[in-house]
């Protein structure tokens, strides 16, 4: 339900500034919303600012349209001079949002007290916490974070969204004791009373994160169609490592994976047990013998989560616990898997909420898994990851996730970007190198070995090209520095050797499998 309230910023002699606030007090999304109010006694508007678009209807009548969706639990504000205002000053009446009264009445009433604060996750770095919602005769606006304990939290958690009824608190230190609790404020900004803290120990530190051990791993599109045989890949091409993509939640609001988010074709769990509180892996997974097969014959298999389109599993869940219980079914689903990699990019790149969860199911997956290598794959350009990669990233570690590697996905550079696709490719790692160093910690030499590099073969879906004499001097390239690890986009396309549409060729001459052959010799320097 939308809710506005009109509060006046400044006034002067004959007229003020005012500003509606459009409060969406859902979890649903308004696409769009319609404010309309009056003016009387010759007031009008002269100006005006913000979220959205102010129209005079006639007589002292004003709309008010918006100018892009509402989320839920958020507001938005629009600004306007009113001048000549009247003596005394005339303010809007007779408002209304989507034809519904706009409950403009000053809000004096604070939100109820949060309740049922519980604890349901921890990692070395933070706590997950659950809480039943406050309520409001308005709406939350968030929820304040109140920690005490052993240590000041470094950084002190940010207040959490008004509509949310779980999150993590982050910046906590390691094997310790804190206390922690909540405040829900509004959108006047009433606050509610503290909750009943609830007491948390954070686990012990993880070891530092290893390498990731494995040179060249070429993404393969195991969603697909043919499936693509592992084994048979091996023979043709003789590479022995492959990155499968991409495992994905069913849905916007259904987690249970399986790959491309085809859950009936190319499922791997059972819906979610609420007996057993997980994810249970189905008797036979969606190529299970294929998987499992190559990885006993010595094979090395990375299962990728996310990808450029489809629902990304952490955005899908509603806590940290449960994205660590798809995570973990995945896992379990396919024994002798040790790696796996995260996608991250489009809207997943940019949902802090799914990046905090996502990283605290991490941390407390590595700690019951202690083998456990994680890779970031993110984007780039010639200049480095994009600030919302870094966070990505940033988010990993201070939840005390280790993350062995950082792929970059060196492909697709826009117009602003001209030049060769092999040089670009090098500027990208080098400033991506120089960016992620310092959030390691970690000598330059270490910290070129926690690269990845992914180009995408042959025509890109821009129009740009990466050729095979580009291929060859990333070899060189990733020799020169020690580059940790070389994959690229996509196995099949390589291996059909094809002209057509992109999603199935290069398309660009060259034998079948001659890319991966060349990447494949940077492989060549660990058997």
């Amino acid at each position: 339900m939308l809710f506005a309230q009109f509060k006046v910023a400044s006034e002067w002699q004959g007229g003020y500034t005012g500003t509606y606030t459009v409060i969406n007090n859902s979890t649903n999304t308004a696409d769009s919303w319609v404010l309309t109010f009056t003016l009387d006694g010759g007031a009008r508007v002269a100006d005006s600012w913000g979220a959205g678009t102010v129209r005079h209807l006639g007589g002292g009548r004003y709309e008010v349209t918006s100018n892009g969706p509402l989320q839920g639990g958020q507001a938005v504000e629009v600004t306007m001079r009113v001048e000549p205002a009247g003596d005394p000053a005339v303010h809007p009446s007779d408002c209304e949002i989507n034809g519904n009264p706009c409950g403009d009445r000053p809000d004096i009433e604070p939100p109820s007290t949060p309740s049922g604060l519980r604890v349901t996750a921890v990692s070395p770095r933070s706590v997950t916490v659950e809480w039943d919602a406050a309520t409001d005769n308005v709406g939350v606006k968030q929820y304040n974070v109140k920690v005490t304990g052993d240590s000041e939290p470094d950084p002190y958690p940010e207040p959490l969204p008004g509509n949310a009824t779980s999150g993590v608190i982050g910046g906590l230190a390691a094997d310790s004791e804190y206390q922690i609790a909540l405040q829900a404020v509004d959108f006047a900004g009433n606050q509610s009373g503290w909750s009943e803290p609830v007491e948390a120990r954070t686990s012990k530190p993880l070891p530092p994160a290893g390498l990731w051990g494995v040179k060249v791993a070429p993404y393969v599109d195991f969603a697909g169609w043919p499936t693509p045989h592992l084994a048979a890949y091996t023979r043709e091409s003789g590479c022995r490592a492959w990155t499968l993509g991409f495992v994905q939640a069913a849905g916007p609001n259904d987690p249970m994976p399986s790959w491309g988010g085809y859950k009936h074709a190319y499922g791997i769990t059972h819906n979610w047990d609420p007996q057993r509180g997980e994810y249970v892996p189905l008797e036979h997974p969606f190529e299970y013998h294929n998987i499992t097969g190559f990885v006993q014959a010595g094979g090395v298999v990375t299962i990728s989560f996310g990808g450029a389109v489809g629902t990304e599993i952490s955005q899908a869940t509603r806590s940290a616990e449960e994205a660590y219980q798809v995570y973990k079914s995945v896992l379990d689903a396919y024994p002798g898997v040790t790696r796996l990699d995260f996608d991250i990019e489009g809207a997943a790149e940019h949902d802090q909420a799914a990046n905090q969860r996502r990283a605290a199911a991490i941390a407390k997956l590595q700690a019951d898994y202690p083998d456990l290598l994680v890779s970031l794959t993110l984007p780039v350009n010639p200049t480095g990851l994009t600030n919302s990669g870094l966070d990505v990233l940033q988010t990993m570690l201070d939840r005390g996730a280790r993350v062995s590697l950082v792929t970059i996905m060196a492909m697709e550079f826009g117009s602003a970007f001209p030049g060769d696709m092999g040089e670009l490719t090098y500027q990208a790692a080098t400033s991506t190198v120089r960016q992620i160093a310092p959030l390691f910690g970690e000598e330059p030499e270490r910290v070129w070995a926690r690269l990845g590099v992914c180009p995408m073969l042959g025509k890109n879906n821009n129009g740009r090209v990466f050729t095979l004499d580009h291929a060859r001097g990333l070899v060189s390239f990733a020799r020169e520095h020690g580059v940790g690890h070389l994959t690229c986009w996509e196995a099949t396309r390589d291996k059909n050797a094809c002209f057509g549409e992109t999603y199935k060729c290069t398309p660009v001459e060259q034998d079948p499998w001659e890319f991966t052959k060349i990447f494949d010799s940077f492989m060549e320097e660990t058997r």
